[in-house]
């Protein structure tokens, strides 16, 4: 049977078929979001306070954009956080496409200068990081009217339709010692956690010079997960080992 939906997954995971079922019906009630077994939190950094809609180097004309030497100077305004702060703080406002559920047409979307700005297309590709971070902004600013007032609303609508999701599988990450997504420690490359958080500036940099607001918005974990526990330290992760992911823990 036909379908809108896209299956995005890397090629070293590999996602138990009661997880793929569940990840697919969360997102038959969810086809406008994100839907996948990856949360992550973008949250500011400890002591910083960050103007989302002001960027001090827009009005500098002269200054090359393609030029990043100072960014990746500066020590990032915005902090890349794995599951131990998702599941500690119970929130998150990313959805990794590495294993993920999404429909059609954002593939369109993702291409489109328009909408997601050729500036973000020459970051990934420069970086080789960051296409999940690029997608979940993406998505977010386009749904991010109707997030807002859902959760608004949520005591007489009872859900959120447009957030992103979390669905709990059993996931096998078979890259998990020889790849650069586990977030910390012997685990990923030195400086990898670091680099993600430069991402979350770059890209809302971006928008921002596009005129566009932030657009991750916070979301409960218990409430945006697609199975429901009746206590909160019954969330766990899809893949074991994201209890040990704890670069950018203190940060």
């Amino acid at each position: 049977k036909d379908t809108d939906s896209v299956f995005m997954v890397d090629d070293d995971l590999r996602v138990d078929c009661t997880g793929l079922a569940a990840g697919f019906e969360a997102w038959r009630h969810h086809p406008n979001s994100l839907v996948g077994y990856y949360p992550r939190l973008a949250s500011p950094a400890r002591g910083t306070v960050v103007d989302n809609d002001k960027d001090d180097s827009k009005d500098k004309d002269s200054k090359d954009d393609h030029d990043s030497s100072d960014d990746e100077a500066k020590k990032p305004q915005k902090i890349y956080h794995t599951w131990p702060i998702v599941f500690t703080q119970h929130r998150f406002n990313v959805i990794l496409t590495k294993a993920s559920f999404f429909h059609k047409k954002y593939s369109r979307s993702y291409f489109n200068e328009k909408i997601n700005p050729t500036e973000v297309l020459e970051y990934v590709d420069a970086h080789k990081n960051c296409e999940d971070i690029a997608m979940a902004f993406m998505i977010a600013r386009l749904t991010k009217k109707e997030m807002t007032r859902e959760m608004k609303g949520k005591g007489k609508t009872g859900y959120c339709h447009h957030c992103p999701v979390y669905v709990h599988g059993s996931v096998k990450d078979e890259g998990l010692f020889n790849g650069i997504s586990t977030g910390g420690g012997k685990l990923a490359p030195k400086g990898h956690m670091e680099k993600r958080s430069k991402c979350l500036d770059k890209m809302t940099k971006i928008y921002v010079k596009h005129g566009w607001d932030y657009p991750l918005v916070d979301v409960n974990l218990g409430e945006m997960s697609w199975q429901h526990h009746l206590f909160w330290y019954q969330y766990v992760p899809s893949n074991f080992f994201e209890w040990f992911s704890f670069g950018n823990t203190l940060s």
